[in-house]
């Protein structure tokens, strides 16, 4: 019998330790496998006036709180200006104000040489093979640029004058696309009031059968 005890004793103990190594190797294989951890945390109930929404970023001092109902329109697009690639998020309320979450980085050669073969085929120039060559210098530089990019200020946010006007803007630059496409999709879903799938910790399912924005906090983590 003490033979028994003992070895269950073990294999209690082993099961014990493979529990808290899988928990502890779990985001590794995530990233292993490329699956990506959420970035965004939805804290539903965080502010007291539900008729109020807020979005946060990681360094806590860029912050961004309206009402629910003055909003009027979320949008995302993409586009290329002055050699860079941006990914910009919208958020439109009552009034003159305008909510703008971006990310952008430098085209690589590669994108750099495919928007300049389209340019010239729509003015009619002819491109060889289909394709510009970028002179190597350029190529050089822009692969520096690419390098170089990350070192800047994650949360600058580049303006450019007099090309494009920014008054009446608020802008935060983020330095993760995917962090921008989830918090679109997060505000998207509680603008719409989508069914939530599970309640939160204590709530009730009558409390969470939808998501709302009044209330919500979202707090991006990059």
């Amino acid at each position: 019998m003490q033979q028994i005890s003992f070895a269950n004793d073990v294999k209690a103990s082993i099961l014990n330790i493979m529990s808290r190594f899988n928990t502890f190797l779990i985001p590794f294989l995530l990233l292993a496998l490329n699956i990506p951890l959420l970035a965004v945390d939805v804290k539903r109930g965080a502010i007291r006036n539900k008729g109020i929404f807020g979005i946060e970023m990681a360094d806590g001092m860029r912050k961004f709180f309206a009402k629910e109902a003055a909003v009027r329109s979320m949008s995302t697009q993409q586009y290329i200006s002055n050699g860079f690639i941006v990914l910009e998020l919208n958020v439109v309320t009552d009034g003159s104000g305008l909510l703008r979450i971006y990310h952008s980085r430098p085209l690589s050669a590669e994108e750099l040489s495919q928007a300049m073969s389209s340019a010239a085929g729509a003015t009619g120039a002819p491109t060889g093979n289909g394709s510009y060559a970028l002179p190597l210098g350029v190529t050089d530089v822009t692969s520096r640029a690419e390098d170089a990019y990350d070192a800047l200020t994650d949360g600058t946010v580049i303006k450019d004058y007099p090309n494009a006007t920014h008054a009446h803007t608020i802008e935060y630059r983020i330095r993760s696309r995917a962090e921008l496409i989830e918090l679109f999709e997060e505000l998207e879903k509680h603008w719409l009031r989508e069914e939530d799938q599970e309640p939160a910790a204590g709530e009730a399912r009558a409390e969470t059968g939808r998501r709302t924005l009044g209330g919500t906090l979202f707090v991006l983590e990059d």
